[in-house]
């Protein structure tokens, strides 16, 4: 059965539609009635929510079906280096692959677990520039450095000056 009702709120947009497209929009329109807001926003909003919902397990179903799991192969090795540029000092914090057992490592004002200044393992390993944000320091990304080398990575933090408390006030 086909009848004829308004698309939006608007009734000079009439389009012929299904008595169950019908019934769902008399009903919105009865919210719309109860509430105050406009067909045209309900709408769009539940449209909205679908279509993000459809793209977000689109993405995911996506993510678990091309991706392989890796796992940690290595220990992460760890050190610290301060390079003086004149008046722009660098600290560079370097995350590697490494043979040694690991303990605990404090950076600043979290915690954790690396082997400090141990051999690094082999060499041809990708390498990552790790480039902390406003305020920060390449030691507060210490978790995912840390995992990214015990998977084969080389990963080279950079503070920067007057960028990162590790240097203090400028």
């Amino acid at each position: 059965m086909v009848c004829e009702c308004p698309r939006l709120a608007d009734t000079s947009h009439w389009k012929r539609r299904s008595s169950k497209e019908c019934a769902t929009e008399q009903r919105l329109a009865g919210r719309r009635a109860a509430s105050g807001a406009p067909l045209n926003s309900i709408v769009s909003q539940r449209r909205n929510r679908t279509v993000i919902a459809r793209l977000f397990t689109f993405s995911l179903v996506v993510a678990l079906l091309t991706s392989t799991p890796i796992h940690a192969q290595y220990a992460a090795g760890y050190e610290s280096t301060r390079i003086d540029d004149g008046a722009r000092p660098i600290r560079l914090d370097v995350w590697y692959p490494a043979n040694e057992k690991e303990a605990v490592v404090r950076y600043g004002i979290s915690a954790g677990s690396a082997a400090i200044s141990a051999a690094p393992v082999g060499d041809g390993h990708p390498v990552i520039l790790l480039s902390h944000g406003a305020m920060g320091a390449a030691s507060n990304y210490s978790w995912i450095a840390e995992t990214l080398a015990r998977r084969g990575y080389v990963v080279l933090g950079v503070s920067h000056f007057g960028e990162s408390p590790v240097f203090g006030t400028p």
